[in-house]
């Protein structure tokens, strides 16, 4: 019987980012490289083939959950023929949902390196990686950083696109509408909001529809 042919380096690195990404939002750092190795099906030491630390696993998984294409697979799943409302509703759920990833994520970093409290990235510095994909063997490149404006562009482009087909009932185009409910569900849920006044998706969409006036005012 043959035996099955090596998976090439690069996709290997793929499929540990993604089994460490489950791993680190539910237990934070301070998983092992065995519970990896089990998520992902292969021996442990594989890891330290495509990886040089798990340090640099951790920090390659949580950069790849900032884009692991969630937000836009639940805005993708939102009904056509949802009303203005329920749509609102799903949208900003799936925001929250982003928001508690993110801030597991950051909250982990934190943990493992108490300097982010004194105004550092809570991001560790990138350091050596192997060569990703595309890269010459023997290459001396880095793992990038996580990029904040990106990401928000991501997520920008996501809601406007969920939203577009609700343009009709808007008093403001899609993309003002977007930047109305990502600010006010991210300031809502922001890591210093301990006890946040707004908690859940409907209180979200009531006052972005019916504003903080009342109607006499």
């Amino acid at each position: 019987m043959s035996r099955a042919k090596p998976m090439p380096a690069h996709e290997r690195r793929q499929a540990l980012i993604e089994a460490t990404i489950p791993l680190l939002i539910e237990h934070g750092a301070n998983i092992s490289t065995r519970q990896v190795a089990e998520a992902a099906g292969v021996a442990e030491g594989t890891i330290f083939r495509v990886f040089e630390s798990k340090g640099d696993l951790i920090h390659a998984a949580a950069a790849a959950s900032l884009d692991d294409g969630r937000l836009q697979a639940s805005l993708a799943a939102i009904p056509a023929d949802a009303d203005l409302r329920s749509a609102l509703i799903a949208v900003v759920g799936a925001l929250e949902e982003r928001v508690t990833r993110l801030r597991a994520i950051v909250t982990l970093f934190h943990r493992a390196n108490p300097e982010a409290h004194e105004g550092h990235p809570p991001f560790p510095p990138p350091g050596p990686f192997p060569p990703p994909p595309h890269g010459e063997p023997g290459e001396p490149l880095h793992y990038p950083r996580p990029d904040p404006r990106a990401a928000h562009l991501l997520v920008t482009n996501a809601v406007v696109e969920a939203l577009t087909p609700h343009a009709a009932d808007l008093a403001v185009p899609p993309s003002t509408a977007a930047t109305a409910i990502i600010g006010l569900t991210f300031g809502a849920l922001h890591l210093t909001a301990a006890d946040p006044a707004l908690s859940t998706p409907d209180e979200i969409v009531d006052l972005l529809l019916h504003g903080i006036a009342k109607d006499n005012a």
